[in-house]
């Protein structure tokens, strides 16, 4: 199963949870106001108010309590205020409930009125004021304290003359004016709430929270229609505590235990975050419609109880007339301050949006001046370049050049130290010749001047690959790599520099060998590069070491193979390097011997043509102990 399809399958079941717990709920508060109107009915039966008739109305009160106590508990912020206030709210009416209770049914006699029980009834409604209030979804209009504290004003204004009007004749008729206060103030505070909750559910609320706060608005309403109720009841002389009717009171903590349960199944998606803007807008007009329609509202009850309105309450209409205006003054004062604040942010806002639109014009002027400098600078920059890899080119074909006089000059050097090797290579073969040709005179048209021919002709190819091995060193080409036999070029350089090495008592030990598990077949020396070159670097290294060696020392010359790599190292026994002639062994022109014709370019020439070719060229030497300079190379294998 998918995620996509897990999340769908659990949704549903939540919902169809929360449909079970909803059809419940309204199942039990629908069978708990069946029951206490049947409790009602049966204690109308009673003189004296039942104590099972009594406990009715608190246990309703604290159930809703304990409902809005849960449901702020698991909320946060304002809506965890707002229900704290709820259910605080009905905390006081469950204590007011109690007190009246024990009075009614117990002592057998009316509450005192005014007493401490009158205030906890009073909470009632503040407390709900309030927990709308902290409710309603913020927005701009609705965040304000001034604005609304003088709309709670208007409204509580237009509805205390509302029910002065209504009920002058209890006002005038009844003997004592604290019982009217507060009696009056009940019906007052508990319609002010519910207008306070309509105009809250109307304009304040969006989202799914509005079916929470109908059901709280409508709670309120029939709180307020069963204070209305009483009073008219007491006007008639017909209050019955266990009447029918009072059970709008039970249904109003129904209401509001229903919405607890309602506001606890919301999820943080549902919560909505504002209004949009044409709602906003809306919100505010009808906002500014409030007073007048509250005027509206009190001239047309003012108008249908004309008949009872007397100068005596001429007091209560200055005591609301003053509270309306002062309200109305503060909530326009407050709206004028705010709208000049927005006035002067909205101006400093566009000073600076034009203050930043002349920057950035500013910016743009200098980023367009900046670009044609770059422009102008890339195309030098090109120039440069071009100039910059024609002086490249220039100065690599010099460098090629100078690398290949180099080492056409250190092979002309080797060729000076084999001229002496040269003649007396050649002068043997030529002297045998001239005694085999006298001894072929004298023995003319017999059979032993054939073999003195053999033997002349014999010697002439000796004198023929000693020339070509010379010329071979001596020619000046390129560099041309191609599949050569190692072992070859180093028995040739031993050839070559033979003579010049018994000239000083030096003897030269050649050795060819394969490590363990290898022939020794000519392939299995075979490199990829130039035969002339390779040779040069042998002819270098060893008349290096015969330079470097005392009379009748020896110098070793050894070939080996390691798998896939060669390596061949020259050893002498002279005096060795010091470390600053170690240091500076391959830098060109470099030599302890100038006054012996050296000329530096030796081993700085044998380490370039081993670079060339792949390979490595390393001396090792103490100073008295001897030198080794060893050189490797890959074999070479013909795909």
């Amino acid at each position: 199963m998918t995620t996509d399809a897990i999340v769908r399958e659990t949704q549903r079941f939540r919902s169809t949870s929360v449909a079970r717990k909803r059809l419940v709920l309204q199942a039990s508060l629908f069978a708990a106001l069946a029951f206490s109107e049947w409790l009602l009915w049966l204690g109308s039966a009673y003189e004296q108010t039942p104590w099972w008739v009594a406990a009715i109305f608190p246990v309703f009160a604290l159930g809703a309590a304990s409902e809005c106590f849960r449901t702020s508990a698991m909320l946060v912020g304002r809506r965890r205020l707002a229900w704290a206030f709820f259910g605080a709210g009905y905390l006081a009416f469950f204590i007011a409930e109690v007190r009246w209770g024990f009075y009614d049914s117990f002592m057998g006699v009316v509450l005192p009125t005014p007493s401490i029980g009158d205030f906890f009834y009073y909470c009632l409604p503040i407390c709900f004021v309030f927990g709308i209030w902290q409710y309603r979804t913020r927005t701009p209009s609705t965040d304000d304290a001034f604005v609304q504290l003088g709309n709670l004003g208007i409204i509580l204004s237009a509805t205390l003359l509302m029910y002065v009007f209504t009920y002058a004749d209890f006002i005038r008729l009844e003997e004592s004016p604290q019982f009217v206060v507060v009696q009056i103030g009940f019906g007052i505070l508990n319609l002010a709430a519910a207008s306070f909750g309509l105009i809250a559910l109307s304009l304040y609320t969006w989202g799914r929270e509005r079916r929470v706060m109908l059901l709280v608005f409508l709670g309120l309403g029939f709180n307020a229609s069963g204070d209305f109720k009483f009073i008219n009841d007491l006007i008639g002389g017909s209050y019955q505590a266990s009447s029918l009717s009072s059970g709008v009171i039970l249904i109003c903590a129904a209401l509001i235990s229903w919405a607890a349960f309602e506001q606890r199944q919301l999820k943080d998606a549902d919560v909505s975050d504002g209004p949009t803007a044409e709602s906003e807008a809306s919100a505010k007009q009808w906002e500014s419609l409030l007073p007048p329609l509250a005027v509206a509202g009190v001239l047309l009850v003012a108008l249908v109880q004309r008949d009872r309105i007397t100068p005596a309450l001429i007091p209560f209409v200055i005591a609301a007339a003053l509270v309306f205006i002062g309200s109305l003054a503060t909530r326009n004062w407050w709206s004028y301050r705010l709208e000049g604040q927005l006035r002067f942010k909205a101006f400093r806002s566009q000073s600076a949006l034009e203050g930043s639109n002349r920057e950035l014009e500013t910016q743009n002027v200098a980023l367009r001046r900046t670009k044609l400098e770059l422009e102008q600078s890339q195309r030098h920059l090109a120039e440069h370049q071009e100039q910059l890899e024609e002086l490249v080119d220039e100065r690599t074909r010099e460098l090629e050049s100078s690398r290949r006089a180099l080492h056409r000059a250190d092979r002309l050097a080797s060729l000076g130290t084999l001229a002496a090797g040269l003649a007396h290579e050649l002068n043997n073969p030529l002297g045998i010749m001239q005694l085999q040709a006298e001894d072929a005179l004298l023995v003319r048209g017999k059979k032993n001047s054939e073999d003195a021919l053999r033997g002349m002709l014999e010697q002439l190819r000796r004198c023929a690959d000693i020339v070509k091995g010379v010329l071979r060193f001596a020619r000046d080409e390129v560099s041309q790599k191609q599949a050569v036999n190692l072992a070859e070029i180093v028995l040739r350089s031993v050839s070559l520099i033979d003579h010049y090495a018994s000239e000083s008592s030096i003897e030269i030990e050649c050795r060819i060998e394969t490590a363990l598990g290898n022939d020794d077949s000519p392939e299995s020396f075979t490199v990829l590069g130039s035969a002339v070159e390779l040779e040069q670097v042998m002819v270098n290294l060893l008349r290096n070491a015969i330079e470097a060696s005392d009379r009748g020392s020896r110098v070793s010359v050894n070939l080996a193979r390691f798998g896939r790599l060669l390596r061949l190292s020259v050893v002498d026994e002279g005096s060795g390097m010091t470390d600053e002639t170690r240091e500076h062994a391959f830098d060109p022109f470099y030599t302890t011997k100038r006054d012996k014709g050296g000329t530096g370019l030796g081993l700085s020439t044998a380490h370039g043509i081993m670079e060339q070719h792949g390979g490595s060229l390393q001396v090792h030497s103490d100073e008295g102990k001897g030198t080794r300079v060893t050189f490797e190379l890959a074999l070479y294998e013909e795909s």
